[in-house]
């Protein structure tokens, strides 16, 4: 059984294993590799699954340096050597992939079918929900601003997130529009709504920032103060997943860079 060994003057691990066709192999981690590793809760001496191994070779976190191949079926395990790992386990190893990682959703679909396990809710939907959560504490908080917007009570107020890939986007929410929609108490025929728009460009970082609304002054001012308590959340979320939003007096209009301060 391969097991997962540290370095004894250098930080991280490398795994050392075992194969008919091979013979002995040591496959080196990458630094984010390491990372998951240690997320998992894996430690020096621990026996690793073959299906670990195979999950971080998809991810592009493990190399030989000649070694040895690193085609899948290269380093097959040897007969009574199939250890695998549990749903739980499977799913808890994903989780950390994905904590470290931002893979496409054709690597996580590969990831799925390596570890037999169903796929989680797509990138696009952890995203959206991430963000969502981190939004709804201050758009249902006293004081934020809906009087003219929004109807009802302000701690009955939600917002949902929906982020809108472009065709040339490959890791969002890069290349995507994100609409941040603001509803009113649901109870009610009419709970008013409020929309606004984000675009996040790969190549020039935030874009703009726009906003749906009828026409009077009063609900363009009251969805400018809006954004201006969104926009610092936003921001955090971007810095959290490492994306550049670049520099707003370079990427907005006139228009924008006011309502930025």
């Amino acid at each position: 059984m391969p097991t997962i060994n540290a370095y004894k003057h250098d930080p991280g691990y490398y795994i050392r294993a075992w194969t008919s066709d091979l013979g002995n192999i040591n496959y080196k981690l990458r630094s984010r590799g390491n990372t998951i590793i240690e997320r998992f809760g894996l430690e020096d001496g621990d026996e690793i699954s073959w299906d670990t191994i195979h999950s971080l070779k998809s991810i592009g976190e493990i190399y030989t340096e000649g070694s040895g191949t690193l085609g899948r079926d290269d380093f097959a395990p040897l007969d009574g050597d199939t250890k695998t790992l549990s749903e739980e386990e499977a799913k808890r190893l994903l989780d950390s992939i994905l904590d470290e990682k931002n893979p496409s959703e054709q690597r996580i679909e590969e990831l799925c079918d390596i570890l037999d396990i169903e796929r989680p809710r797509s990138n696009i939907e952890r995203l959206e929900q991430e963000l969502a959560s981190r939004l709804a504490g201050i758009t249902s908080r006293e004081g934020f601003p809906t009087e003219v917007t929004l109807n009802g009570p302000v701690d009955q107020a939600s917002i949902s997130v929906n982020i809108e890939a472009s065709e040339e986007s490959t890791e969002p929410p890069l290349d995507s529009t994100i609409n941040l929609l603001l509803l009113g108490d649901t109870s009610l025929d009419d709970p008013g709504i409020a929309r606004h728009d984000i675009y996040l460009c790969e190549e020039h970082g935030l874009e703009g920032w726009s906003f749906a609304y009828s026409g009077s002054w009063e609900t363009h001012a009251e969805m400018a103060r809006q954004k201006a308590e969104l926009l610092p959340i936003v921001i955090q979320w971007f810095d959290d997943l490492n994306v550049d939003y670049g520099i707003p007096k370079e990427n907005f209009g006139g228009a924008q860079r006011d309502l930025l301060g």
